[in-house]
């Protein structure tokens, strides 16, 4: 039986034990990550042994979605120096 999706905010959701990120290049797979469709939009696995902030997501004991920036925010996202998150 497939697991609801739960909304962290525009472009990340949670469905069980797997986060999945709004594909911005639909078609396009960055590191040979799952991807699949909903409707008009494309999400892409998001793996928490490549991306510090998909593990503070699962790892978090306060509300995942506090942890992730909003339309409008400014952030300082320091990432590591391949490219990608």
């Amino acid at each position: 039986m497939p697991r609801k999706p739960v909304s962290l905010g525009w472009g990340a959701r949670r469905e069980g034990k797997s986060l999945w990120s709004r594909n911005a290049n639909k078609g396009i797979s960055v590191r040979g990550e799952r991807r699949k469709r909903d409707g008009r939009v494309e999400w892409r696995r998001w793996d928490p042994s490549r991306s510090k902030v998909a593990a503070a997501l699962l790892l978090t004991s306060q509300e995942p979605s506090d942890l992730l920036p909003r339309p409008g925010d400014t952030c300082l996202y320091l990432g590591a120096s391949s490219g990608s998150t």
